[in-house]
């Protein structure tokens, strides 16, 4: 089964699937001990089957890989809880995932396996030679090696600066603000133990070193305090007389852009020439109970082209699919049905230029659907044919519109 961009429709719900697409598409190396399906042997119901590589070596195709380094998507890891946005964003570019060829951390899962059995069964072997008055914790094996050769106890040294390493890495500090900040370190201490042995013994050795510092600090301090007036007020050598520059009446600090939600989206893509309404949906649900369902329409129209078309905008419900298979009836009603007559006159009138009026456009069978109930593929795919099969145009937009519209890398084409 092909969607209409003739690409395989994956459904991961079902493992069948998910598994003959891996296997028959080429793009994922199935046989490397790092490629896995986790839930692949739970036998759940409910289960999601998404491919998985434990080492974070999948690429995901330029446009995931731009999300993924502006924090806007994120890929799937063991143990951690999935965005519902990630997976609407991993289902719909799905194709353009793969596994990287050459990739170096390959490991063939027979091979794999062979060399771990192995491996384990050697490292017991030696565990079990080992005499009882020897115990095999790292910190005794290396207080028995500092007895037999006294120069080992440099070692926690190393493994104190390693240990440092490692904290700086845990708190998410970039290594070369550590290295810099490392080397104004040891400045700073040197600095401040020439003053101490300076200050306690006057006629040490450090009484020089000490002189040459206190000056070199006293000169350094004017011509730093030097520079940075002149920068502020004359803009030499480094302009920064902006620094000083005042806020006037009217004017505003740049800020951060708006993350519009997709309601709002719904409201401003159709620009200032349109027309708000609403519609009540009802029918019965699958118990057979009657039920209502409220949405909301733009008509919106292009004076430009002489054409008009319709948004519509579907809060979350367990009736959005049946209500986008109505929505054909419902654009029928707006423009060629009741609704006409809300239809204002003369709506469209400049300087100079004659008056236009709404019963000069044409329907142009643009429909867009804005529904925050995410649709399966599937779904879509039938929704589609079921509007081009009524003459309509349909754009489905949901939350993987709603993350597209408020990336920095929306270029306004979509």
């Amino acid at each position: 089964m092909s969607d209409k961009n003739d690409k395989p429709v994956v459904n991961f719900a079902i493992l069948q699937s998910v598994e003959d697409y891996v296997e028959k598409s080429g793009k994922f190396r199935t046989k490397c001990a790092s490629f896995n399906i986790p839930g692949r042997d739970s036998g759940s119901a409910n289960a999601v089957y998404i491919p998985y590589c434990d080492k974070q070596r999948f690429n995901f195709g330029q446009l995931l890989d731009d999300y993924r380094g502006h924090g806007v998507f994120r890929p799937p890891e063991t143990g951690k809880r999935w965005q519902i946005t990630d997976f609407i964003l991993f289902r719909e570019h799905f194709h353009d995932i793969h596994c990287p060829r050459p990739c170096s951390g390959y490991r063939n899962k027979t091979v794999a396996a062979l060399i771990d059995k192995v491996w384990s069964r050697v490292f017991s072997a030696k565990l079990h030679k080992m005499p009882a008055e020897n115990p095999s914790t790292p910190s005794s094996l290396l207080k028995q090696a500092i007895n037999a050769v006294p120069a080992v106890k440099y070692a926690l040294g190393i493994g104190g600066i390693i240990s440092v390493i490692a904290i700086v890495r845990g708190f998410g500090i970039d290594f070369r603000v550590t290295l810099w900040g490392t080397v104004v370190m040891l400045l700073l201490m040197t600095v401040l133990l020439v003053f101490a042995k300076a200050s306690s013994r006057p006629q040490s050795s450090f009484k020089g070193p000490a002189f040459i510092l206190t000056w070199f600090s006293l000169l350094l301090f004017m011509a730093t305090a030097t520079a940075l007036f002149l920068s502020v007020f004359f803009g030499k050598p480094l302009d920064l007389r902006t620094l000083l520059a005042p806020v006037h009446a009217g004017q505003t600090r740049p800020s951060a852009p708006k993350v519009q939600s997709l309601h709002e989206l719904f409201a401003t893509d159709c620009g200032k020439t349109r027309i708000l309404g609403s519609y009540i949906l009802q029918g019965d649900t699958a118990s057979g109970q009657k039920a209502s369902y409220g949405i909301e329409y733009i008509v919106c129209g292009d004076f430009e082209t002489k054409t008009l078309y319709v948004s519509f905008f579907l809060p979350r419900s367990d009736a959005t699919l049946l209500a986008c298979r109505y929505l054909p009836n419902v654009y029928d009603q707006i423009l060629t049905g009741r609704l006409t007559s809300l239809f204002p006159g003369i709506i469209h009138k400049l300087p100079g230029e004659r008056s236009e009026t709404w019963a000069e456009l044409k329907p142009s069978g643009r429909v867009y659907v804005y529904h925050q109930t995410p649709l399966l593929d599937s779904e879509l795919t039938e929704l589609t044919t079921q509007y081009e099969q009524r003459g309509l145009s349909p754009q489905f937009r949901s939350k993987d519109y709603e993350i597209l519209r408020n990336s920095p890398l929306y270029d306004g084409k979509s």
